[in-house]
């Protein structure tokens, strides 16, 4: 049978009676909000952790006025004083709430801001919430999310551009939370500080920009966004000019540049991580690079348009060499139109057989430094390369041209006895296929496992190879060779570096042999360790993690959920 509410509220109501009547109320109050406290705390933690994809303040809030204060206004006196008593109560309460819930939100803004922007919500409580408690909060917030950064994010272990990742949601979330930027500036002063010691820093960052794919919309789209101007320190004056102006926050440091962290967009405030933008735009040009000599239908729109937007970040002289090495593009294809004037360029099999070879012509001094090994391609590619030559110095009269062989890219269709297969391969590759057997097996020994992985030779004894006219076992597609196309075409400042670390490849094989998978961390402190005079190992944890990330490309070691070992 169930009871009466009505009739036990009732009775509740007259045993509050009697406990005033013998003053016990009075002499409990501190008890009674202890209680209040601990069931307002409890309410917060199994209600609002680790949930950000929804408002919950306000539901937090209505519980207290749905069911606290009625509970309450039963309790408290019947006298002239209760309703104030209540009010006073009320604000308390509301202030306790709002003070877990600040805590709680507190202590989880590391994980807010990584899964920003699902957890808009999150951040948008936080702002109600704040404004009700006291500045102490913005001190636990510079302090909280210093600690889990140094834990969480910047570590070796962790990818560079995660850690752009992060940095960009950090300054979306704290832009939000306060938007004159004073938290902005005292929180990621260490991110901004540790992604300068990355050496690939600059590299990822310019990835993402240049990426045709959309693996990285949100920093593309940052970049495509037109910036805000951001007053000089001559026209600091003109804020006290504007109706809207309003004074720096009194924690604002001596060095708070209030003009930078209230208008800079987020591409302004990537790039000012670096003194000079000279290694910035100098990576644009390599990848740049990379990408038009990959292309083979001439179509540079997309780098155009790229082109257009770098110009707006950094000016028109520092992208003159970038606009050269596009225009060189044009041109290449204006001279392609030339030679083959009956057969224009088309794509795929509908490509005219005459037209067995087209080139990219480049400006020498307005591109990287280009790497170029030569060797002996077939003969009909080399009086196709003749023929051209030829064609080319009727058009350009006063012009040579100098033949790059180991940069480009050949389709391939291979007919073999039980499948036909095709690729895609870079030039030295196609030779190889072509005519192996006449090319000088120990300095081609490892070119040559690009085919034996791809079932078309087999190694039957040293040095010797043979033919797959049946295959043997299942094609690995997705192999890639360490320097297949012109990925590795654009010698790069970092490189130096990485080769300087090859010495030590010795030491780190037999750490992985010996004592199986290693973190990041592990491999260096032992390298540190034990290599000792006169090779000492003197190399920051980056270039160690950089130059392994080069050896898993190689295929030499894998790389799985920040462990490294030696692949079998």
């Amino acid at each position: 049978m169930t009871p009466d509410l009505d009739a036990l509220g009732q009775h509740f109501v007259q045993l509050s009676r009697e406990l005033e009547a013998l003053d016990l109320i009075y002499r409990t109050r501190d008890t009674l909000e202890e209680v209040l406290c601990e069931e307002i705390e409890k309410r917060v933690i199994n209600r609002c952790r680790s949930v950000f994809d929804k408002p919950i303040l306000k539901r937090a809030t209505k519980w207290l006025y749905e069911w606290v204060y009625p509970w309450l206004s039963n309790v408290l006196p019947e006298n002239g004083d209760a309703d104030e008593s209540l009010t006073v109560w009320s604000k308390r309460l509301n202030y306790h709430l709002c003070m877990m819930f600040c805590d709680l939100r507190i202590s989880e803004l590391f994980d807010i801001i990584i899964d920003y922007p699902d957890s808009k919500p999150a951040i948008d409580d936080l702002v109600l919430c704040v404004k009700s408690l006291d500045q102490d909060y913005r001190h636990r917030v510079v302090k909280s999310l210093h600690s889990s950064f140094q834990k969480r994010l910047l570590i070796p272990g962790a990818a560079t551009s995660d850690i752009l990742k992060g940095y960009i949601s950090t300054i979306k979330c704290l832009r939000l939370l306060d938007p004159p930027g004073v938290l902005l500036e005292k929180v990621t002063g260490p991110i901004r500080d540790y992604l300068r010691t990355r050496t690939d820093t600059v590299k990822c960052l310019v990835t993402a920009w240049t990426d045709d794919q959309g693996n990285d919309p949100e920093l593309i789209e940052e970049l495509g966004k037109a910036e805000i101007p951001i007053p000089t320190e001559d026209a600091e004056d003109a804020y006290f000019e504007n109706d809207n102006w309003v004074p720096d926050p009194v924690d604002a440091g001596p060095n708070y540049k209030s003009s930078v962290y209230r208008s800079a967009d987020i591409t302004n405030l990537l790039i000012s991580v670096f003194d000079d933008t000279e290694p910035i735009t100098r990576e644009i040009q390599n990848q740049m690079g990379v990408k038009l000599l990959n292309k083979t239908d001439f179509e540079t729109e997309t780098e155009i348009t790229k082109l257009e937007l770098f110009k707006l970040r950094f000016g028109e002289t520092k992208m003159q060499h970038t606009e050269v090495m596009i225009k060189d593009i044009a041109d290449s294809k204006r001279i392609d139109h030339y030679v083959y004037p009956e057969g224009p360029l088309q794509k795929g099999r509908e490509e005219n057989e005459s037209a067995l070879l087209h080139t990219t012509i480049v400006s020498r001094l307005f591109w990287p430094t280009l790497r170029n090994e030569d060797f002996n391609v077939p003969q009909p590619i080399q009086e196709a390369m003749e023929r051209y030559e030829e064609s080319f110095e009727r058009y350009k009269k006063t012009r040579k041209l100098q033949w790059m062989t180991s940069l480009g890219k050949v389709h391939l269709e291979l007919e073999l006895e039980d499948r036909t297969l095709e690729f895609d391969v870079a030039p030295v590759y196609a030779t190889i296929i072509y005519n192996f057997q006449e090319q000088d097996p120990q300095k081609l020994r490892r070119l040559m496992n690009f085919w034996i992985d791809r079932g078309v030779l087999k190694e039957i004894q040293k040095d010797t190879w043979i033919v797959l006219e049946i295959a043997e076992s299942a094609i690995i597609d997705d192999f890639i060779p360490p320097e297949d196309h012109n990925q590795f075409s654009i010698q790069t400042v970092e490189d130096p570096k990485v080769e300087a670390l090859r010495v030590y490849w010795s030491y780190i094989q037999g750490m992985l042999i010996n004592l199986g998978e290693m973190t990041l961390e592990r491999m260096h402190t032992m390298l540190n360790t034990f290599v000792q005079a006169p090779n000492k190992f003197e190399h920051s944890p980056e270039e160690l993690r950089e130059f392994l990330m080069l050896m898993v490309k190689q295929e030499k070691v894998e790389f799985r959920a920040g462990i490294f070992k030696l692949k079998s």
